[in-house]
This record gives C-alpha cells, sequence and structure tokens, in this order.
C-alpha cells in the first residue's frame, strides 16, 4: 500500500509537469473574474552568504506566474522531495558550489515574504515518509509533530503559498491555546531523514520611487526665518553698541581736550542715534502685528521677510563704513595732536630741514606711511556720512581693466617719481620712527566682521550680497546680480532675436559688435589673467602665471570660429572692493537663463538669493574626488568641475537642453538631476590668496527629505564597496554595499513603480549613450520616514574619450599584462547595458494579486 502511494506521487508528479494548463491571454481581461485568478505571481531567489556569487544572488530574482494545478506549479510533497531532500540537487548556478543548506530560498508577493532554509542533522527521522510540525513564533507553543498526508502532499505549492500570503486569518484548529496566524505567526517545518525544511513568513517593505521632480520649488519655515532675523538683529546690536562705544573712547585719547571737539563727538552722536533708529525700526517690522498673526501668505511674508533681511545688510555695512571714516577721522586727530606736540618739543629736536618741513607740513601723515597704512584710510574721507537707504545703492561694478599701453606708461611714471622721492622718504621715516609715539594701535579700530566678508560691495539689481571669500557660491550669487550681467545678458537676447530676422545694415552692425565684444572679451581675461601692473587703491593683484598658460593651452587647442562661438554665449563679471578682486565667468548664460525661467517657479531673484550663501558639504564614500558644497536653504549643490568636464559638457550643452525641455514639455519621467547653472570664478586678495574654480550647481535631489542611508550606483562590482568605519562627514555607499543589504532588506517596489523607473532609465541612458556619456552614477537615498526612494542621475559629463577607448582596446585584448581582464572603463554603449542591467537587480519588482491583468503604464 505505502509503494502504490509513493508510485501514485511520483505519476502525479510528472503528470503535472507534462500536462500544465495552456495559456488563454486576451487583450482585455475582466479583473473582476474569478477565472482570471486561478493563479498566483511570486518574485523568486535564491542566495547564499558564503557562495562565490556572494553577495549577488545566485538566481537572479524574476517573476514567477504560477497557475493553480497547472503551469508552473507542483505538489508540495513533491517539491520537498526534489528541491529540499534530494542529496543530488545542486544550485542552479554554474558559478556556485555551495551545499543548498546554506542557501536561502524567496517568495515574495504583494507585502510578504516566504523564506526556505535547509538544516541538516546526524539524527534522522525514524518515519518514512515526510513530517510536519509547527512554532509560533509570538508564544513559542510547538504543535505535535505528525506524518504529511496523501492529500497535503498532493496539495497545490502555488495554492500553499497562497494561504502563506492571504491566509492570515486561520489558526490552529483542536484544544491549543495558541490564536495566532498559523500562516504567518507560525514557523512550518517539514522533516525527511536527516534534513529540515524550515518555512518561515514575514513582511517586507515595499518602496514607493520619487524621480526629480519637473519643478524646483523652495520651501520655506517662516518662523526659522523669523527666529534668525530676530537672532541677526541682536547681534547686531550688540556690535554696533561695541563700536560706538570704542570709538568714543578712542575720541577722548586722540582729541587734545583744550581743543574742541564737539564737531567730531556731534558727528558721533548723530551717527550713533541714525543706528539705534534703523535697528528699532527692524525690530518693529519684525514684532508688528500683521506678521506676528502671519496675516500674509507664505509667498509674501517670506518676501517681507527678505526686505528685512536686505535692511539688516544694509545696517552692516553702515558699521564697516563707520568704523572706516572713524579710522580716517582719528588719525587725522591723533596726527594733528602729534604735529602740536612736535611744536612745543622744538626746542629739543632738530626739525629744521627743508625737505623734512615740506613732507610733514604739507603730506598728510598717512602718506608717510605708503603701503603700511590701511587703505580705508586712503578711500574714505568724508566726515558728514549719511546712513540713509539712499545711500547704499551705488552703482554697478566698474570693471578694472587697463590696455597694456595705460599700464606701461603708469608703470613708468611711477618708477620715475619712486626712484626720486625713496631715500627722502626712508630718512623721514627713520627720524619720526625715532621721534614720535606710535600712534597706529591708539586710533585704529578693528573691523567687527571677518577680512574674509566684503561689505562694501555696491548693491546689485534685486539686493545687496555680501561676498564671502570663503563661500564660492556668493561670488556667483553676485555676479548675476550685478548690472552688468543684466546688461549683457538682454544684449544676448536682444542679438539672438536680431539674427533670427536680420536686415542688411543690422548685419553689418551686428558683425561689427561681435568682433569689438570678442576682442573685449579677450582683452577682458586677459587683462585679468596677465596683467600684473593691476593696482586698486595702491594694492598690486596679479594672478599666476599657471592661470595664463592654462588659458592659452586652451585657446590654441579651439579653433578661432569655435572660440568666438563659444565666447559670444559667455557672461564676463568683474567687481573689486579695496581688499579683493573678484572675477565670475557665467557659461551659456542666455540657456541657462531659459532653463531656470521654465524649471524655476520662484524666480531668480530666489534663485540668487538661494546662492548668496553656502557651506562646505563632506560627502564621504565616493569616488569622484571632487569638492562639494550646499546652499545654506539646502536647495541646490555646488560641486567642483575640472576644466576638461567643463569643456565636454559645453561641447554637448546644446543636446541637454533639448532633451530638458523635451522632458519638461512632454511630462516624460527622467532621472537627470538638473543643471542649472556653470561658472568660473577667480579671486585674489591682499593677501596675496588666490582662488579659482569651476563651479557647477544643479538641484539638491534629498531636498527636504530625511534620508537614512545614501547610495552611488554604477552597476559595477569593482572596487565599490565603502567601509563605513571612522569615516566623518555624510557617508555614501556603494553597489557592493547595496547588494550585501539585498540580502537582509531588499528594495521592492510595486510593478507600476517599477514600470516608471526602467522607462526613465531606458530614456536617459540612451540619451546620455548616443552623447557618448558614461561613468553616470544612480543617486538613492532612503527616505524611511515617508517609505520612499529618492532618485536621481548625477556626474552624466564624462564622455568616451580617445584615451579610454585605447585603455578598453588594450585590457580586453590581454595587451600589457591586461589578461583579458573586463576592463574598469567600456564603451558608453556597454555602460548603458550594464547600468540597466544592475539596476534591474538592485530594485525589485514585488507582484500582487493584480500582476499580469492590466495593460501596463503608457509612458
Amino acid at each position: 500500500m505505502r509503494w502504490s502511494i509513493r508510485e501514485k506521487r511520483k505519476n502525479l508528479c510528472f503528470a503535472v509537469k507534462k500536462e500544465g494548463i495552456k495559456k488563454t491571454e486576451q487583450e482585455n481581461k475582466d479583473v473582476f473574474d474569478p477565472v482570471n485568478h486561478q493563479r498566483l505571481a511570486v518574485l523568486f531567489c535564491s542566495f547564499s552568504v558564503e557562495s562565490n556569487n556572494a553577495p549577488a544572488f545566485c538566481v537572479n530574482p524574476w517573476v514567477v506566474f504560477m497557475d493553480f494545478y497547472g503551469r508552473n506549479d507542483i505538489p508540495l510533497g513533491c517539491f520537498l522531495e526534489k528541491y529540499c531532500f534530494r542529496p543530488t540537487y545542486y544550485c542552479p548556478s554554474k558559478s556556485c558550489d555551495t551545499s543548498m543548506v546554506k542557501h536561502t530560498r524567496r517568495f515574495v508577493h504583494n507585502s510578504g515574504c516566504v523564506s526556505i532554509y535547509l538544516n541538516y542533522f546526524e539524527n534522522e527521522f525514524s518515519e518514512e515518509n515526510i513530517v510536519m510540525w509547527t512554532s509560533c513564533t509570538l508564544c513559542q507553543s510547538v504543535s505535535p509533530v505528525v506524518p504529511m498526508s496523501s492529500d497535503t502532499w498532493s496539495y497545490s505549492f502555488a495554492k500553499y503559498l497562497e494561504l502563506k500570503f492571504h491566509g492570515d486569518m486561520f489558526s490552529r484548529r483542536g484544544q491549543f491555546s495558541c490564536n495566532h496566524s498559523l500562516h504567518q505567526d507560525h514557523y512550518q517545518y517539514f522533516g525527511y531523514k536527516n534534513y529540515v525544511a524550515s518555512f518561515k513568513y514575514s513582511p517586507i517593505t515595499i518602496w514607493e520611487i520619487s524621480l526629480p521632480p519637473l519643478l524646483i520649488e523652495i520651501s520655506y519655515n517662516v518662523d526659522q526665518f523669523q527666529n534668525q532675523l530676530i537672532d541677526d538683529v541682536r547681534i547686531i546690536a550688540q556690535k554696533g553698541h561695541e563700536i560706538f562705544s570704542l570709538i568714543c573712547d578712542k575720541l577722548s585719547v586722540s582729541v587734545d581736550e583744550t581743543e574742541s571737539p564737539n564737531n567730531l563727538r556731534t558727528i558721533l552722536a548723530k551717527e550713533q542715534t541714525l543706528f539705534k533708529q534703523r535697528v528699532e525700526e527692524v525690530q518693529l517690522k519684525l514684532t508688528s502685528p500683521t506678521i506676528e498673526n502671519k496675516d500674509f501668505d507664505e509667498k509674501e511674508l517670506h518676501q517681507a521677510y527678505w526686505k528685512i533681511s536686505d535692511v539688516l545688510l544694509k545696517i552692516k555695512r553702515s558699521i564697516v563704513e563707520n568704523v572706516e571714516n572713524w579710522n580716517s577721522r582719528l588719525a587725522e586727530a591723533s596726527r594733528k595732536k602729534d604735529s602740536d606736540k612736535r611744536k612745543d618739543k622744538s626746542h629739543s629736536v632738530e626739525l629744521e630741514s627743508p625737505a623734512v618741513e615740506e613732507l610733514t607740513n604739507d603730506a598728510p601723515f598717512h602718506e608717510l606711511e605708503g603701503k603700511e597704512e590701511s587703505v580705508f584710510i586712503k578711500k574714505i574721507r568724508n566726515s558728514n556720512s549719511d546712513f540713509s537707504d539712499e545711500s547704499y545703492m551705488p552703482s554697478s561694478p566698474r570693471p578694472f581693466l587697463r590696455s597694456q599701453i595705460d599700464s606701461n606708461s603708469i608703470s613708468q611714471n611711477e618708477e620715475l617719481t619712486e626712484s626720486k622721492k625713496e631715500s627722502d622718504k626712508k630718512t623721514v621715516k627713520t627720524i619720526l620712527s625715532q621721534l614720535l609715539p606710535s600712534t597706529t594701535n591708539l586710533t585704529s579700530i578693528i573691523q567687527p566682521f571677518s577680512s574674509q566678508e566684503h561689505y562694501s560691495l555696491p548693491s546689485g539689481v534685486y539686493m545687496p550680497i555680501v561676498v564671502y571669500e570663503n563661500e564660492p557660491s556668493s561670488i556667483i550669487a553676485y555676479a548675476l546680480n550685478s548690472y552688468d550681467y543684466k546688461k549683457a545678458l538682454e544684449d544676448q537676447i536682444n542679438k539672438k532675436h536680431i539674427d533670427q530676422s536680420p536686415s542688411p545694415v543690422s548685419k553689418r552692425k551686428i558683425n561689427s559688435d561681435k568682433e569689438r565684444s570678442d576682442e573685449d572679451k579677450s582683452l577682458n581675461l586677459l587683462g585679468f589673467l596677465r596683467n600684473k601692473d593691476m593696482k586698486l587703491d595702491s594694492n598690486n593683484f596679479s594672478i599666476p602665471s599657471t592661470a595664463e598658460q592654462n588659458f592659452d593651452q586652451s585657446v590654441a587647442s579651439e579653433k578661432p570660429e569655435e572660440i568666438k562661438k563659444i565666447r559670444n554665449t559667455h557672461v564676463e563679471v568683474q567687481f573689486q572692493d579695496s581688499n579683493c578682486n573678484f572675477f565670475c565667468r557665467i557659461y551659456l548664460a542666455e540657456k541657462f537663463t531659459t532653463l531656470r525661467s521654465a524649471v524655476l517657479p520662484i524666480g531668480e531673484e530666489a534663485y540668487i538669493r538661494s546662492l548668496s550663501r553656502s557651506n562646505q558639504w563632506n560627502a564621504r564614500g565616493g569616488k569622484s574626488g571632487s569638492n562639494f558644497a550646499k546652499t545654506a536653504d539646502d536647495r541646490f549643490i555646488l560641486k567642483d568641475m575640472s576644466k576638461t568636464e567643463v569643456q565636454l559638457f559645453l561641447e554637448s550643452a546644446s543636446n541637454y537642453f533639448v532633451y530638458m525641455n523635451k522632458c519638461y514639455t512632454t511630462k516624460q519621467p527622467t532621472l537627470l538631476g538638473k543643471i542649472v547653472g556653470i561658472y568660473q570664478i577667480i579671486f585674489r586678495n591682499n593677501s596675496n590668496i588666490t582662488y579659482r574654480s569651476h563651479l557647477l550647481v544643479m538641484e539638491n535631489l534629498f531636498y527636504n527629505r530625511k534620508v537614512t542611508q545614501k547610495f552611488d550606483l554604477k552597476g559595477s562590482m569593482r572596487n565599490r564597496l565603502v567601509v563605513p568605519d571612522n569615516q566623518e562627514g555624510e557617508i555614501v555607499l556603494l553597489d557592493e554595499n547595496l547588494l550585501k543589504m539585498t540580502c537582509d532588506s531588499p528594495l521592492y517596489i510595486l510593478p507600476h513603480s517599477k514600470a516608471v523607473l526602467t522607462a526613465a532609465i531606458q530614456n536617459d541612458t540612451e540619451f546620455l549613450s548616443t552623447q557618448s556619456v558614461m561613468d553616470y552614477s544612480l543617486l538613492v537615498g532612503l527616505d524611511s520616514e515617508n517609505k520612499e526612494l529618492v532618485l536621481g542621475i548625477i556626474d552624466y559629463i564624462r564622455t568616451f574619450t580617445w584615451d579610454k577607448r585605447l585603455e578598453t582596446i588594450v585590457k580586453k585584448s590581454g595587451i600589457l599584462g591586461g589578461q583579458g581582464k573586463l576592463p574598469t572603463i567600456v564603451s558608453p554603449e556597454e555602460y548603458q547595458k550594464r547600468f540597466i542591467e544592475a539596476m534591474h537587480r538592485y530594485f525589485l519588482e514585488v507582484p500582487d494579486h493584480w500582476a499580469g491583468l492590466g495593460r501596463g503604464l503608457e509612458l
């Protein structure tokens, strides 16, 4: 009898395998017809942490459609005997020689996962047939061990999995105290001989995907902004009080009591009163009932805060100018006081030399000090300065250019005058340094702000901006806010419109203007980079010769026509104050402005304000080695670019703008993180500190997200592992880190999400491949709070150049020791294929009971 049952089981197993049920698909299926639900779709995979394939899968995840008692189905007992208890069953992967006992197999459906584990024991079961029992994970109760019945052995494996996924309402029968779910709260064990197969159900986390939005929005926290402004007002008021108290103390020391100091004290009292009034006005605005009650909408309220912030910047500027003015006044008063003392001591000191008498009486004392004197003393001489709002709106910054002839003539005149007076100055300085007490320390007031903060630059189109030397984004913001940039951009736009339908007269005018503009631009940059005789307030400014060499090499490598065409699309802005000279080149100004006008509904002013402040961002784990910064509002990322990367982007920039416009107008899903500007900045200060950089500005993909983990994925397994131990800053993990995590907690997404993701990856990589772009990455952030995967493709600038092509050929052929290994650098087409395949493995589609019944997404 026992033999006939086993034979019956085998025959049933083979019969089901051979017969199956014919596939009947219709174009439009009735999703509510029970006949169309007589199947189960599961995601199956197999892996082992001890396999040679680790951390990759031995059997890559794939969706299996199992028709009940039909196609791809098998009896439960047949499955156990064939795939669990058969010693001769090995892993299907040819590269894996690990025993199946050390493998884990998973069946995933809807919101759950059934994992199958195997264990081998020395003591075997005495029963000839399969035995089974359960154990509750909640109350630890264990059922008796019973042999598997014939009906259970013949039960559909697909139906058994369906009970595990959807039969959570069933509990154990009989006189048992456990009322927990039999199929989801219990481990189910099947034993035969020395083997035990464990079936464990566990819930899974299903992620939604979040692609870069079509529009770059900025959300404002008005309460936080208001508190920040209140703190700024308090700090500014404190600094102003300290400065005016210090001026008062210096005034009492520097001015002779026998003379009437009323004039200076009156000026000081007037300026201090004006300062207090302006601070009180800001405090009243911040605490006004309309603002406190939030009577405006969020946008209007934030614009009101913008205006208050602008007033605070002007107040800061007034403090700086007060210090400069009073340094000048106190120096003059101190000089006069010292002059009176020298007259009183004329009987003991011989100063009858005509040269000395002429210098001391006719020239101010600060001219004798030359370059050692503060530059602010030379600049500011107005003793009745006014701090009204109108005084903070000077004209736009002037380019500080000189022709070669002017600079040569000036330098020759300076050499003649300096050679005549050098000996006289040294003599006078020596005598005065011995006879006069040093008053520089007494009358010098230290600026309350860092020397790297430049408050005295003229205001621009939208707002006053402070330039910070350690925040390159502020240089960009100032350039975009300048009147020079606005005029140059308007000229570009006007020329573009005229070029579309030019008349013969306008055509000749355009050509002459182009020639003139090309000459001006070349002189602009060459003058900025080469002119070492350029002076600003008697302070030499020059850029080291390396920049000049680099520029010459780049010019020589391009054709003159290409240079003209490229240069006509850029805008160069130069500005300066008494301490530092700045240069900013805005690449493809008109193109990027058009792009920002489409994707930035907040407007250009908000973009500039966002760039006005930034912080260094220490992102660890990535392989690029680039420096990063974030704007203070966290909306944009700034990344250092090499000169080669800039040139490569410029070559294919027109295609980039066309593709982004297509995605915007057709609402096509795209993963490309939007690049909204590329800039070159150079500056040099009085301390001979020079900085130059090319910067890329793109949207922050993780804006307003609480991302717990970040991954930079390229689809490669070569050197793509980060060990997070002992690393500071935000750690960005790589491909191998994700695969190791996938063994425990894979990234599951729903079918519609997988369809959108697949379409976006296909479209974007196809575009990048046609541009010969490679080495791009998919940046993934895990937003655990919202259960979303925040995705975006970054670093899509590097192209497949001839040196990379040669390296690929050498490594593939085995020449020079390549040994035919898979090259680190592949062609754009191969990179695209590898990238798509890897992303398919990284993001696993979880089928549900509607799988296969829909028509798919039309993208």
